[in-house]
């Protein structure tokens, strides 16, 4: 609801502008600046909603360490946040979503011409390529086609421009040997590979052309209608059979039954994201990994016009994104570190042999930090050209991505494995160029393990940066915000522990065994956060971590499960399968059969791991190779044991003598 006064559009920015006779304006005191605006239109508030961001965003940090910040919004702040969901929030608000045309087009993209495909290209920087004489519109709808078969659909954004307006694609247009000349236009686009079952055919061949067929355009246009709810309709899929696995589940059972191939299928299909759409953020972060900090920091200062205290690098985007805001060791003692490893003579009092091999940093009088004078020419072959651009222009393009995100850790437990590999232990730090002191003497430093980190990607996916972030927010909202992510396949993460039974599991897990149930964990009924020996961190298991692990119960050399773990996971059992129209399926069952009458217990059977996609020819091979060897160990070497469950199996057996070394060999 629009309220019916003079002004009834309202909102804060960073950016001063002057009263007119669309907007008024009022001034925030104190620091960071902000203005309170007052306009007529909503066409204001959309033309600024990067400000309005910023502003919001600012304003959203300056209550994480506040009492206002128990009120904080989950939703505002994914607004803030979320660039992708900020944007389809406004459209549907304001309907300025671009709807189909009903026009659709055929693009190519030079396949088996001898020059290279730009297929990846137009998908990751998100655009369609045209020719002056056939303009695309805001709407159409493009086939990017491969021959006759068409792999991704492409609507329009907005109006072509003349490629030449852009001369940062230029490069790319010289290396994929496209025509960059006032005939070629660019268009942004929003992408969508097809399916694999999905297919479109169109067989004409000759370049950009309007499509007319409309059996070829109506198959587009309903599979582009019909994408998102496909999309979520798999989710949901795909969710509901994870509600049906539990958060703490063992597949157990004898060896080659399939349970390493049933983890990678979880991993597959429940825990990997494809085609996964990278915000600006995200492209950011991911870019800037390569660099150390204080290359970032060079950026920063190198694009500055003026000089910055250590707090004004802490709010550029760049520290911002490199940054865990919510360590221990604070940002802004980073940044004081690396300023003063890497300053100048007459900018620090550290003594010569910790400091670093460039002096690229001074400091003014007021404690203010730019680059050295005599750097200031050569900073771009110092810290590189690209990382000085993106700290001129840090709001990079999103982009699709063309690898696979996934959302799941794996792990294989050995009989050394301790709390400390799992949870958290204090370990040796090895020397390398990005520790800023060297002492020559051993050093030690905190270092998490797999379980904690696994916890802490899952936080992630809620919302959360860190524990501490989430134990300092109400109970209310942590319990709201997993629930809201509860039916959400791309919210929930694994940890997949392969043989988990071959470590002590008591003392893998310690205390922690019990932040394991489900009402335990963050958001449930009866919470429960522990404080971390070492770290003296707090510490829960968040709601939508799943624990995964797979038990050889045929492996007697190593310890069973104590009842405190079994208790707390559901076991789910695998066991060999007979395929009737497989040719060993026979052959597995009397083996199984000529066991169970030794040992009296599956536990010992013998999976269809051993057997399946091997021809009939690999008989004889697979059951000296592996079956054999296998039954010689679950007999601890008793010969005759072996040779009588063989011979009840009806499996015929050579004379050996001593060339063979006496062992049992099949024909």
């Amino acid at each position: 609801m629009i309220p019916k006064e003079k002004f009834p559009w309202q909102f804060i920015e960073k950016d001063k502008r002057q009263t007119n006779d669309l907007i008024t304006f009022n001034h925030f005191d104190g620091s960071p600046e902000a203005y309170f605006y007052q306009s007529k239109k909503s066409e204001e508030m959309l033309n600024r909603i990067d400000q309005i961001a910023i502003a919001s965003e600012i304003e959203l940090s300056r209550t994480q360490v506040s009492s206002y910040h128990k009120f904080n919004n989950s939703i505002f702040e994914k607004v803030i946040y979320d660039i992708n969901y900020r944007k389809e929030l406004f459209n549907k608000a304001f309907g300025i979503e671009v709807n189909l045309t009903g026009n659709v087009w055929k693009l190519g993209c030079n396949w088996r011409t001898g020059n290279p495909n730009f297929y990846d290209l137009i998908k990751t920087k998100a655009i369609v390529i045209g020719v002056n004489n056939k303009l695309y519109a805001p709407g159409d709808l493009i086939l990017i086609a491969e021959g006759h078969n068409i792999r991704a659909l492409a609507k329009v954004l907005e109006n072509p421009i003349v490629v030449t307006t852009k001369p940062e694609v230029k490069a790319d247009f010289d290396n994929y040997k496209i025509d960059y000349n006032k005939d070629i236009n660019i268009a942004k686009g929003e992408w969508y590979e097809l399916q694999g079952d999905e297919s479109i055919t169109y067989e004409l061949q000759q370049g950009i052309c309007k499509v007319h067929q409309p059996n070829v355009r109506n198959s587009a246009i309903k599979i582009w209608n019909e994408r998102f709810n496909k999309s979520i309709n798999k989710n949901t899929q795909k969710m509901s059979q994870l509600i049906d696995l539990n958060k703490n589940t063992i597949l157990y059972g004898p060896p080659g039954t399939g349970k390493t191939y049933k983890l990678n299928e979880y991993k597959e299909e429940y825990f990997t994201d494809r085609g996964v759409i990278q915000s600006s953020e995200e492209v950011l972060k991911e870019k800037l990994t390569q660099y150390p900090y204080w290359k970032i920091i060079a950026a920063i200062l190198a694009n500055a016009e003026k000089p910055l205290s250590v707090q004004e690098i802490a709010g550029n985007p760049l520290a911002k994104s490199k940054f865990n805001f919510n360590l221990k060791t604070k940002p802004n003692n980073i940044i004081w570190g690396e300023l003063l490893g890497f300053a100048d003579d007459n900018s620090t009092e550290i003594i010569e042999k910790y400091r670093r091999h460039i002096k690229l940093f001074t400091k003014s009088e007021d404690k203010k930090w730019t680059i050295a004078s005599e750097k200031k020419d050569e900073i771009a072959n110092i810290i590189g050209q690209e990382l000085l651009d993106i700290a001129a222009n840090p709001d990079l393009e999103p982009v699709q991505s063309s690898t696979s995100k996934i959302r799941f850790n794996f792990i294989t437990f050995h009989q050394k494995y301790n709390y400390e590999d799992f949870i958290e232990g204090i370990k040796p730090l090895l020397k390398n160029d990005n520790i800023e002191e060297q002492t020559g003497e051993l050093q030690f430093e905190l270092k998490k393990g797999i379980f904690y980190n696994s916890c802490l990607e899952a936080l992630k996916l809620i919302g959360y940066q860190s524990f501490e972030e989430c134990y300092n927010d109400t109970i209310e909202n942590r319990a709201a915000k997993f629930k809201s992510v509860e039916n959400n396949t791309s919210h929930q993460f694994a940890l997949f522990i392969d043989e988990i039974n071959r470590a002590n599991i008591s003392a893998v897990f310690g205390e922690l065994i019990t932040l394991l149930e489900d009402d335990k964990r963050i958001g449930a009924d009866n919470e429960m956060w522990v404080e971390l020996p070492y770290s003296n961190g707090k510490f829960c298991v968040p709601a939508n971590l799943y624990v995964i692990g797979t038990m050889n119960t045929a492996d007697r050399s190593i310890a069973l499960l104590d009842i405190a773990l079994r208790r707390r996971f559901e076991f789910i059992a695998l066991y060999p399968l007979y395929m009737p129209s497989e040719w060993w399926a026979p052959l597995l069952e009397a083996i199984n059969q000529a066991i169970y009458t030794w040992k009296k217990n599956p536990d010992f059977f013998i999976g269809h791991a051993f057997f399946i996609f091997k021809p009939e020819s690999d008989k004889t091979k697979i059951l000296n190779t592996k079956i054999i060897p296998l039954l010689y160990e679950y007999c601890q070497n008793n010969a005759e044991t072996v040779k009588r469950i063989l011979l009840e199996a009806g499996i015929q057996i050579k004379p050996t003598s001593i060339k063979e070394n006496f062992q049992i060999i099949s024909e």
